[in-house]
């Protein structure tokens, strides 16, 4: 799974500067915050991967009760976000002034 979500963070970091070329009249002020939410998204999976690398059933419900919540909670706004971005790209494309 880890090596999967790296990949998908490193493609749509591609991806949204890519975008940030070609559609340069949207604010991406958005894509700077979920860049930065990339880096937050690699804490809270480096303490759960701690947690199961020691073999401690408490330090791994701990690190799922903390930061497992935390990181699903920050999933959730960046695909709002990531949501909130392509609505806009759409918006320009349809409506191009």
């Amino acid at each position: 799974l880890v090596p999967m979500w790296d990949s998908h963070e490193d493609k749509e970091e591609k991806l949204f500067s890519e975008l940030k070329n070609q559609y340069p009249k949207i604010d991406f002020s958005v894509i700077e915050r979920m860049f930065f939410e990339h880096k937050e998204l690699k804490g809270y999976k480096k303490v759960i991967l701690d947690a199961i690398a020691s073999g401690s059933e408490f330090e791994i419900k701990v690190a799922l009760d903390t930061d497992g919540k935390m990181m699903i909670d920050k999933i959730k706004k960046h695909i709002e976000d990531e949501n909130y971005l392509f609505d806009k790209i759409q918006n320009q494309t349809n409506n191009p002034n």
